[in-house]
Order: C-alpha cells, then structure tokens, then sequence
C-alpha cells in the first residue's frame, strides 16, 4: 500500500459486504466462521506487512490471529440477537456489542489493540476530533452504525447497488455521517485556536539501529553513535544560539551494566551539553528471591547538574506487550501452582504511573513517557494526564518491523491519543517515525533521515479532555445498552408464553 494513500473511507461501507453473507447463514457455527474468516482475512491484509519484518514473523501473525478472533467474538451475542427479533432490527445492537466486546478486549492482558476498528480512520483527523469526549470508542461506534446505515439502505432498496433509491439514501447518510464530525472538529479548531499555551524546546535524536543486537560491542557502538549524533547537535545549536530545553532518546538506548559504567558515560556527555537527557534503557532487577536478573523496561531523565545523593529519577513500563514482554495472566497460573521455567526473561511490570519534571525557563515541566507499547493503552495516557501530565514524550523501538506500511500504522495510532488527551506530543522512535503532533493530531517536524535530529516545540496544556475524566463512561453505556437489548429480546417469547 503507498504509504500516502489514505484509503479509510472503504470502512465506511466494508462490513456490509460481511452483513450480506450473514443475513440468510443457518447454524451457529456457519455463522461464526463466516464472521472469523471476514475478520482473519481483513486483519491480514491490514497487516501484510508481516511478510517484510525482518524477524519474529510468528508472534506477528499471531497476534493477527488474536485480534481477528477479538473482532468476531461480539457476533456471538449477536448471532442468538437475529435469531431472536431478526437480522435487521439486531443490526442497531451491534455498534454497542462491538464497542463492549472492544473495551474488554483493550482491558485484557491478552489484548494487543494494534488492528482495533478505529485505527482505519487515524488518516481522518478532521473526522475523529470528537474522541476528546468518548475516546477511540466512539470511532469504533461511528464506523459500524456507518456500516449498519448503509446495509439498511441498500435493503430498504431492495439490494439493487445501482438504483437512485440507493444512490440517494448513500448520499444522505454520507452527509449526515461526516457533517457531524466535520462540524465539532470546526468547533474545537477554533476554540482551542483561541488559547494561549506554553511550550517546552525538545530536540528528538532519530536512528535506525538494527532490531535487539546481541552483540555486546555493538551496543556499545550504538550507544557511542548516539553521543556522538547528539553532541554535533549540540554544538550546532549552541554556535546557531538555538535554546533548547531537553534531549529524547529512543527505547532502550542505554543498554545494561552491572556497575552503572554506561549510565556514568551518558551522564558525564550531559553535563557537557548542560541540556536535560530523556532516554530509554536496559535495567534488571532482582528475580524474586533468586540471583537471577529480570528485564525492566525503563526511562530515565539524566539532570544537567546532577545532584549525586539524589537517584535519576525513571519511570519503568507498566503497559506489556503480551507474548513479547510478557506472559498473560500469568498470576492467574500462579494461584493454580503453575510455573514457567523461564519467567526471569519476560519484563517485570512498573509498579505505578510516575511523572518527570524538567526544568523549563522558570519552573518544571511535567511529562508523561509512554513506553512503546503503550501506545495503544488510552488509559494510560488518560492516568498520567490526571497526575498532572503537561506534554508527552514517547519513546519508542522499531527497527524490527523493518520499513514496512505499520510503521506508519503504529506511528498514527499516537495521534489519537494526542487528540483523546489534547496534549502535544513528541514521538521518538529507533527504526519507526519520529515527529511531533500537535493537540489536533496534525504531524510536524518529522525525521528526515535515517539518523537525524529534529528540534520544535510542544505545546503545555492542563485543561483535561471530557474522555480523560470519564475514559469508560461510553464504553459502560454501551454495556449498558448491550444488556438492555438482550432484556427486551426476551421479553417477546415470555409474552407469548403468558398469553398462551
């Protein structure tokens, strides 16, 4: 797929196709595999790009298969809903049966949230400005009642594709479907537009090393690379008079040493530059009761002047990538005596949500560092905003997908959350996209090359979106309305059986 071709509109129509093969399917098991081989083979073209990454092609195509499997299982509720009052009246149930079936999956640990619904429409920014009220949910809603609207058209025109009684009914539901959107995104343009906010100068180190070396001394080269990009910055921008408030450094930078030598080397190179460091890094802590280390997905901010009795203060991932980072529910196996011999190698969870404060002209700035992964974990994002989260800076690692149509898949998916949080944002990625996005979403400043640096601003903000506040209030309507659907359907045959 090019990668400047935005094709987000066939979703509005897709799932039609899919509503069409199941409005006449008889038996359950028909009909769920109709539903899972639709999803299957929409989530692998989405995600053909499996094919191109370098390695762990398997954990790939698994997790395709595990979101697909997550699309389907909200047609199960909905397949004993048509049995009971019919196809067309249970297709209004199904944009909140697919929000709830949506949200449990996000909250799961199983849950990926790479190839959700809502991500066919991050190439449609002036469309999705309303997730600032009921977040990525309420994308995921407009896309199928988009869908459920025009399947009941087409049957309301007796499925003739190309009759006026189709074209027209398409035309004003196009209209109404994308007026609303357009029209609250025109609101908030100008009403955000008219604030003033305060920035903070970031200057984001871009490379493209290659995916997990285990060469020592190839770490070790990576690291002295970096440096080095980072002092000719330095002194570029210091002979331009540039000012600038603080460096980011990708996910896992700063590899792991037993005596802090490494952690000693970048701090030294900070002082030099007497900018704040922001970086990712390898850290190990204690396994249990053992003498064994556990990996700890960590970020750390290197002070200018260092006090040396006080510790660099970190944040540690709280947010792992399931199969990768971790093992799910893993302290579900534990109350059953069921243990994994190689536990040690899979990430140790961050025990809270943590802020950094960086100095900026005269006071300190609070950032909140999403890690990678967490990307796709709104709450996240929504919980550190509440701490008091001015600005985000996330980190990233991604050279191992290779230069494939998800990195920029992955990359938009941080817009989102810029716009479900209305803060601004500075990506930083090893491999992937590196740029910054306003509290619209809207990209800027990109990385041009492979190993670059690029310096803007970010916007601060402390005003907390309406979804940051009340992240599951559409989620739990949409619960709400589910249950109430499946009361109402079993109210009829009760009726009958009164009657009788």
């Amino acid at each position: 797929m090019p990668w400047k071709a935005n094709l987000s509109f066939l979703a509005w129509f897709a799932f039609v196709f899919l509503f069409l093969s199941l409005r006449k399917k008889e038996g359950f098991w028909r009909f769920c595999g109709t539903v899972w081989a639709f999803s299957f083979i929409t989530h692998t073209v989405c995600s053909g790009w499996f094919l191109d990454i370098p390695t762990n092609k398997i954990w790939i195509i698994a997790g395709a298969f595990n979101e697909s499997l997550a699309f389907a299982l909200p047609f199960i509720p909905f397949y004993f809903m048509q049995k009971r009052i019919g196809f067309g009246k249970s297709l209004f149930a199904l944009p909140f049966l697919a929000v709830t079936g949506e949200w449990i999956y996000c909250l799961s640990e199983h849950g990926l949230g790479y190839l959700l619904v809502v991500h066919s429409q991050t190439a449609n920014l002036r469309l999705i400005q309303y997730a600032d009220l009921f977040g990525h949910f309420s994308v995921t809603f407009w896309v199928i009642w988009f869908n459920v609207l025009i399947f009941t058209a087409l049957e309301k025109c007796r499925y003739r594709l190309l009759s006026v009684c189709f074209i027209k009914r398409t035309a004003v539901i196009v209209l109404a479907m994308v007026s609303v959107p357009l029209g609250y995104a025109h609101y908030r343009d100008r009403r955000i537009a008219g604030e003033r906010h305060d920035s903070i100068t970031v200057t984001m180190i871009h490379t493209h090393f290659a995916p997990n070396p285990k060469d020592e001394e190839l770490r070790l080269k990576n690291l002295d690379r970096i440096v080095e990009l980072t002092d000719s910055t330095d002194y570029y921008s210091k002979k331009k008079g540039i000012h600038r408030d603080l460096y980011v450094w990708h996910e896992g930078a700063i590899p792991f040493d037993k005596n802090g030598h490494h952690r000693n080397f970048v701090q030294n190179a900070v002082q030099d530059w007497q900018v704040p460091l922001l970086s990712g890094m390898e850290y190990f802590v204690p396994f249990g009761d053992t003498r064994l280390g556990q990996p700890v997905n960590r970020v750390v901010l290197f002070p200018a002047n260092p006090d040396t009795a006080v510790p660099l203060a970190f944040y540690d991932k709280n947010r792992l990538a399931p199969g990768w980072e971790s093992i799910p529910y893993l302290s579900a196996f534990h109350k059953l005596k069921i243990r994994f011999t190689k536990e040690y190698q899979f990430h140790k969870k961050g025990d809270s949500l943590r802020l950094f404060e960086v100095p900026a002209g005269d006071r300190k700035i609070k950032i909140g560092t999403p890690i990678c992964f967490e990307q796709n974990a709104p709450a996240i994002w929504n919980r550190m905003a509440l701490l008091g989260a001015e600005c985000f800076v996330q980190v990233s690692f991604e050279s191992w997908f290779g230069k494939t149509y998800f990195q920029k898949q992955v990359a938009y998916i941080t817009r989102l959350r810029a716009i479900e949080t209305r803060r601004g944002v500075a990506r930083c990625s090893n491999g992937g996209l590196t740029f910054f996005a306003d509290v619209f979403g809207r990209i800027y400043s990109p990385a041009p090359d492979r190993e670059s640096s690029v310096t803007n601003s970010v916007a601060l903000g402390d005003t907390l979106a309406f979804y940051t506040r009340h992240q599951n209030l559409f989620p739990v309507a949409c619960l709400a309305v589910s249950a109430a659907c499946f009361i109402f359907m079993m109210f009829p045959r009760r009726a009958k059986r009164g009657r009788g």
